[in-house]
């Protein structure tokens, strides 16, 4: 089915310009109307969400990976410079 039609009869176009808009047989696209302001503020318990999962990532789960592989700090003489 033909749902646009982007030439005139007769006009003369471009080659690989799309002349006609067909509809496809099958799933269909959703589009929602949804007001802006919705999305355009973060409301406060998403900043407080943020703030807990950035220490998380920051701090307590490296130290986590420390613990749990028994990693231990670097001998200080091995790697210098010079040495």
């Amino acid at each position: 089915m033909i749902t646009a039609r982007f030439a005139e009869v007769g006009q003369v176009v471009e080659q690989a310009r799309a002349i006609f808009s067909i509809a496809k047989d099958g799933p269909r696209d959703a589009v929602f109307d949804v007001y802006e302001a919705i999305f355009a503020q973060v409301p406060d318990d998403a900043i407080g969400g943020i703030i807990v999962g950035t220490v998380l990532t920051l701090v307590f789960l490296p130290a986590l990976y420390v613990a749990w592989y028994r990693i231990e700090a670097p001998d200080e003489t091995r790697g210098a410079i010079g040495a």
